[in-house]
């Protein structure tokens, strides 16, 4: 197989043609093994349509792609489908260097036009989890699913609301949550009509 300098790995979802400098791998084994080899500058980890099974599978990917204390040198990109404060947590204590809310299809758009020597990263938003975390509502939270995945729960109304939409994005997922009358009046359990 010819040497690329990138790999996205992406178990749980079929998507476009990648570039050239870009290795697209199902497999998070297949993917730890190319990441060992020299000259390999990123890998980027798609988390969209994983189950729990699989998140957890690409959690421990990241986990290996990152060992010791201060992390590896290699960068560690994950793309999530949306804010998720655990997942968020969870990247963060695994030194993930960068989570980005792109899909599969924005990344290869942007890689398309990338430099093999200089892959634009950054185009793909986000940041460190850590500066994510902090602009994420911290009443945000999921419950599992009979069918593996989660739904957004809104935890300032006793978890009783399912977020999605708008609302997600426009308030949960960003610094503008202190704006959300939940957020600034939270109902505790049992208070909620």
């Amino acid at each position: 197989m010819e040497f690329k300098p990138y790999i996205l790995c992406s178990p749980a979802e079929d998507g476009p043609r990648m570039p050239a400098a870009v290795a697209r791998v199902r497999s998070p084994l297949r993917c730890l093994r190319l990441a060992g080899e020299a000259g390999v500058r990123a890998v980027f980890v798609s988390f969209h349509g994983a189950t729990l099974g699989e998140r957890e599978t690409l959690l421990d990917l990241c986990r290996h792609l990152k060992p010791g204390a201060d992390g590896s040198g290699l960068l560690v990109v994950a793309l999530l489908p949306e804010p998720h404060r655990d997942l968020l947590e969870w990247l963060r204590e695994m030194r993930v260097d960068r989570v980005c809310f792109a899909t599969v299809h924005a990344f290869a758009k942007l890689a398309a036009r990338a430099k093999v020597d200089a892959f634009p990263w950054e185009a793909l938003g986000g940041g460190p989890p850590r500066d994510v975390l902090h602009s994420v509502c911290p009443y945000l939270g999921h419950q599992a699913t009979p069918g593996g995945h989660e739904l957004p729960l809104c935890g300032a109304y006793a978890n009783r609301m399912v977020i999605g939409g708008d609302r997600l994005r426009d308030y949960c997922c960003c610094p503008h949550h202190v704006r959300c009358e939940f957020y600034r009046q939270p109902h505790p359990p049992g208070d909620v009509v």
